[in-house]
C-alpha cells in the first residue's frame, strides 16, 4: 500500500550533507535541528524556512538531543557540546575519546551516553552550567554505531551484530560494574556482515534496523531483547522515528515505510505502508516528526514532507 507524502521543501546538501535531525521548540513554535558534514547545526520552522545556525564543531555533526530546555551534540571531532538555544552560543563542550556515533540522555536528566567508532561507551554527568566523564569502557571490539534508553538501561548495537543491554548504567563508576546483562546476536548463526545501525524505543518494542544481506528490521521486547517480529526491506535500514500513532523508517534506497502502530506488542507490525513523495531516492540518514511534517536528510538533499 503506497501514501502519497507532498513534498513541502527540499534543499540541495551535496556539499554540505546533512547527517542527523532533532526536533525542539523555541518561542513556543516547533523546530528543526540538522546537524551537517560542515560541522553547523541549523535551525529550521516546520515550512522549511532557516531560522539560524549554530557554529562549534569541527566536522560532521553525527547525533543531536535535548536536554531540558538545551541542544546536545556530538561528532566525528569528539566533541560533545551542550548549547544555550536561547542565544544559540555553546555553553560548555566535553571532549569524548573517540568520533561520536550517538548521544542519548538518561532518565535521570542528567547523565549522558555516548559511543563510538572505537566501540567505546561513555557515561557524562551533565549539569547545567558544566559537565565531566564519569567513565569511559570497551562495550564491543568493533565501532558502536547506535544506543538507546530503556528504562533505567541502556541498550547497545554496531558492527559487530550484537545488541547489548547495560543494566542500571547510570551507576556504572568501575571496570568492574561494566558487565553486559545480556549478548544477542540478532541474526543467528550467520557468517555475513551483520550490521545494527539503529535502535529506537517506542513503549515496550525495541526495534533494531539492520544492515544485512537480506535486510531487516527486527522488532524486541525492550526489556528482555527476545525478538517478537520482523520486516524485510529492499535496503538496510539507517533510521526509525517512532511516534504515539506511527513508526516510520527509512532505507538506504530512499524509500519510508510506515504503520500504525498496535497495543499488541506481539505484533508490532500491522500491514505497513510506504510513504512516496516527489523525490530523488538517495540514501535517507535520519528522520524526525514535527507535527505532521517528516523531516528526512540525506548527504544529497534535507526534505520537509508533508504526511
Amino acid at each position: 500500500m503506497e501514501n502519497q507524502g507532498k513534498l513541502i521543501k527540499e534543499f540541495d546538501a551535496e556539499t554540505n550533507g546533512v547527517m542527523s535531525l532533532c526536533c525542539g521548540v523555541e518561542n513556543g513554535e516547533p523546530v528543526v535541528y540538522s546537524g551537517g558534514m560542515d560541522g553547523k547545526i541549523k535551525v529550521w520552522d516546520v515550512n522549511g524556512e532557516l531560522k539560524g545556525e549554530l557554529k562549534g564543531h569541527e566536522d560532521t555533526v553525527n547525533t543531536l538531543t535535548i536536554v531540558g530546555d538545551d541542544l546536545v551534540s556530538g561528532g566525528d571531532d569528539a566533541l560533545v557540546i551542550r548549547w544555550n538555544l536561547k542565544n544559540r552560543e555553546p555553553k560548555y563542550q566535553l571532549t569524548a575519546r573517540g568520533a561520536v556515533n550517538k548521544v542519548v540522555l538518561a532518565n535521570s536528566d542528567s547523565i549522558l551516553a555516548t559511543c563510538d567508532d572505537d566501540g567505546q561507551l561513555s557515561l557524562f554527568q551533565m549539569d547545567d552550567d558544566k559537565g565531566e566523564e564519569i567513565i569511559t569502557f570497551s562495550a564491543s571490539l568493533d565501532s558502536l554505531n547506535t544506543i538507546e534508553v530503556h528504562e533505567e538501561d541502556l541498550w547497545s548495537g554496531g558492527d559487530d551484530g550484537f545488541l547489548r543491554k547495560w543494566m542500571g548504567f547510570t551507576k556504572f563508576r568501575s571496570a568492574a560494574d561494566c558487565v553486559p546483562e545480556c549478548n544477542i546476536e540478532v541474526i543467528e548463526n550467520c557468517d555475513d556482515v551483520v550490521m545494527i545501525n539503529i535502535l529506537k524505543v517506542c513503549g515496550r518494542v525495541l526495534y533494531c534496523g539492520l544492515g544485512h544481506r537480506e535486510p531487516l528490521v527486527q522488532a524486541r521486547n525492550a526489556v528482555t531483547g527476545e525478538i517478537i517480529g520482523a520486516i524485510r526491506s529492499s535496503d538496510w535500514c539507517r533510521a526509525i522515528c517512532p511516534t504515539a500513532t506511527r513508526t516510520y523508517t527509512a532505507y538506504d534506497d530512499g524509500s519510508i515505510l510506515f504503520w500504525e502502530n498496535s497495543d499488541d506488542d506481539s505484533a508490532p507490525f500491522p500491514s505497513p505502508s510506504s510513504l512516496s513523495s516527489d523525490h530523488p531516492a538517495d540514501a535517507i540518514m535520519d528522520l524526525t516528526l514535527v507535527g505532521s511534517v517528516l523531516v528526512s536528510t540525506s548527504d544529497e538533499a534535507l526534505r520537509f514532507i508533508s504526511c
